[in-house]
């Protein structure tokens, strides 16, 4: 299992992209657990951590724009810190 965190430059950057994502423009980052590529759970957050409500980010056309991003992620995040102290590396996207 990965937990990857997408960090707030990329998100914006898709969101530029992707307008229609239904990203509430006070998402600051998301975390997002995947397992060989499949979603097991995810976040977004704003600027103090705190997890945005479902509600408030559903995919506004039905797009599929967080499942592009979270395929993204999985595919081009990168190691911030491996300690082999640590449960599992830091990954971030």
């Amino acid at each position: 299992m990965k937990v990857i965190e997408i960090q707030k430059e990329t998100i914006r950057t898709f969101m530029s992209q992707w307008p229609c994502s239904g990203i509430p423009q006070n998402c600051d980052h998301i975390v997002v657990a995947m397992d060989d590529g499949d979603l097991i759970d995810y976040d977004l957050l704003d600027a103090d951590d705190s997890a945005l409500p479902r509600e408030s980010y559903q995919d506004a056309d039905g797009s599929g724009a967080l499942s592009a991003l979270f395929d993204d992620a999985w595919n081009n995040h990168y190691v911030v810190l491996d300690d082999p102290q640590m449960i599992a590396p830091i990954l971030n996207y």
